[in-house]
Order: C-alpha cells, then structure tokens, then sequence
C-alpha cells in the first residue's frame, strides 16, 4: 500500500466514524422527540404535563373570549340615539332576546 491509499483508508474510516456518530445522534434525537411529544415538559422545571391540560386551558380561554366578544355586541348601544351605560347591562338585558332570536328564530314577521 502506498501513502495516498493509507490516507485515503484512514479518511475514509473518519468519515465513516462520523457518519456512525451522527446516526446514533439522530436516533437519541427521534427518541427524545418521540417522548416529549406525548408528553409536554417544561425543561427548566422539570415538570411534566400531561397532554389533555393544553386543551383544557385552551378550552376555557377561547370559551372565555366568546363570552368576551358576545357580550360585548349585545352590550352596546344598538341605538344611535341613546346613550349606553358604563358596563352596559341595561342594554344588554334588551339586546339579549333581540340576539337570540335572530340566531333561533330567524326573522319571524306576524
């Protein structure tokens, strides 16, 4: 064997060496992935959520913001001529059958 064929050899199995490392890299990284993913963690706090509390929260937040916005069409003012109260509670109690019956009812002409 001549120098250029004991380099190449020698080069070639750093490169193989690398290319076993980087897989066994990958393969511990899909494993972790594979396990934070079906559990939540929070890495400074080692604490770990289980995967139903997202929804849960995320359910209560978005229930809270319709309630929010809903509330907030059937307080205001829907005439242009009387002035609305602070939180709109007057407005709403009259506004409220006027909402639903536009959901429910449609437009019920007698």
């Amino acid at each position: 064997m001549d120098e250029a064929e004991k380099e190449y050899k020698k080069l070639s199995d750093k490169i193989n060496e690398g290319r076993e490392a980087m897989k066994a890299s990958y393969a511990e990284f899909i494993a972790e992935a594979q396990t934070t993913a079906s559990r939540r963690k929070f890495v400074g706090l080692k604490l770990d959520v289980p995967t139903w509390v997202p929804f849960i929260v995320s359910f209560i937040f978005f229930g809270t913001a319709l309630l929010g916005v809903s509330y907030g069409i059937v307080s205001a003012s829907w005439d242009p001529l009387r002035e609305g109260s602070l939180l709109g509670w007057n407005e709403a109690r009259k506004n409220w059958p006027v909402f639903w019956q536009s959901i429910w009812g449609g437009s019920k002409k007698n």
